[in-house]
């Protein structure tokens, strides 16, 4: 029993009805200050100007261009990457 209100307005346990003792930790709860103040603080954040090079690679799809039609898309997974290689309306092969 708690006081979380129904539908109607009524409550569980009317508030005045309520014993007034401390409630056992529950959901949502507030931490005792002892507890909060042993907590670790925040992760410093660290950042890096490294360049990063692309590493491209020409991988085969097992696709010709006359096995799509204008408009047609296939989903394919290259290398662990999943890619949707297709041809746009004016018949141009195109991959994303």
């Amino acid at each position: 029993p708690g006081s979380v209100p129904f539908l109607t307005g009524a409550y569980a346990v009317r508030p005045e009805a309520r014993e007034q003792r401390a409630a056992a930790g529950f959901c949502g709860g507030t931490r005792p200050s002892a507890v909060a103040a042993d907590a670790p603080g925040r992760t410093a954040a660290r950042y890096t100007t490294q360049v990063i090079l692309p590493a491209l690679q020409w991988i085969k799809t097992g696709l010709k261009a006359g096995d799509l039609q204008a408009t047609e898309l296939r989903a394919k997974n290259l290398s662990g990457v999943d890619v949707l290689v297709g041809k746009d309306g004016s018949g141009k092969l195109f991959c994303v």
